[in-house]
């Protein structure tokens, strides 16, 4: 992927109406006016949560919608195992699912080249 408007416009979008975006060092109002205008702006980026601080309630609610039952240790363990990338037989929903759940969480899921081009930074 290209470091340029295209692309990060399509990366914004992904967490468009989240409380993720910087205006200067500030998280800026979820308004369609804002995120357009940062996404024009070299400047401005994501704060996002990096992947590996998801909470253990977070993992129970990922794994009920990736169709476990029963204790939450099973629900958590097949949530990391999605996380990463042991879960092979995910279906197109589901995985939908987890994505936006993720998303809607604010939590990172790129391959880095994003941090890269300084469209986000993570949280620590």
């Amino acid at each position: 992927m290209k470091n340029n408007i295209s692309n990060k416009i399509k990366f914004f979008a992904k967490y468009y109406g989240q409380d993720v975006l910087t205006v200067g060092n500030a998280i800026c109002e979820n308004t369609e006016e804002y995120w357009i205008e940062a996404s024009l702006q070299h400047t401005q980026y994501l704060i996002l949560n990096p992947i590996s601080s998801i909470s253990g309630k977070e993992c129970i609610e990922l794994g009920a919608i990736l169709g476990y039952v029963g204790n939450d240790n099973i629900k958590i363990n097949a949530a990391m195992d999605f996380i990463n990338g042991g879960s092979e037989d995910c279906d197109l929903d589901a995985y939908i699912k987890v994505i936006n759940f993720l998303t809607k969480n604010g939590y990172y899921l790129g391959n880095g080249i994003e941090i890269e081009y300084g469209w986000v930074k993570l949280k620590k």
